[in-house]
């Protein structure tokens, strides 16, 4: 219970004090990563850096019923048998429909432009040598073996 007061408590606080300055309510600085992905869609970490908020555990999920295509699901705890989100969004302010969007965006970007995948037959000893002599030549042409006495032997 102490831990949804305090982040409903720094919420208005926020909210209270950005109305003071003029600070508009959809102008959050969010920032969304794409963990990895799981059965029909990704996992998500999400950042609101103004608010000091860091959150694991979302989830956008391929959805026929939303018209973004997306269904965004934030963490939840199972509570008494009911399961509590945390921390929990009124979802007719801003902040919600922002991270929302900031997380549907980061999925079609993920989606776009997939990681490059590294399978073991390309991680031979030959291949990270060369990809480690490539990295260091900006750095003063100086070899990793030179650079790092670990690798000389």
């Amino acid at each position: 219970m102490g831990f949804f007061y305090i982040v409903s408590l720094a919420n208005r606080l926020a909210i209270n004090n950005n109305q003071k300055k003029g600070f508009k309510m959809n102008n959050f600085d969010i920032e969304i990563e794409v963990l990895g992905s799981i059965n029909n869609g990704y996992r998500l970490k999400v950042l609101v850096l103004d608010l000091g908020l860091f959150m694991y555990g979302w989830t956008a999920r391929k959805s026929d019923k939303n018209t973004t295509g997306w269904w965004i699901q934030q963490q939840a705890i199972q509570v008494g048998g009911k399961w509590k989100h945390t921390p929990e969004f009124n979802k007719a302010i801003p902040l919600w429909q922002e991270l929302e969007k900031k997380c549907i965006e980061a999925v079609d970007q993920y989606e776009e432009n997939p990681p490059e995948v590294i399978d073991d037959k390309e991680l031979t000893p030959e291949a990270i040598s060369k990809g480690l002599d490539e990295a260091f030549e900006d750095m003063d042409k100086e070899k990793p073996s030179s650079a790092i006495p670990w690798m000389n032997g």
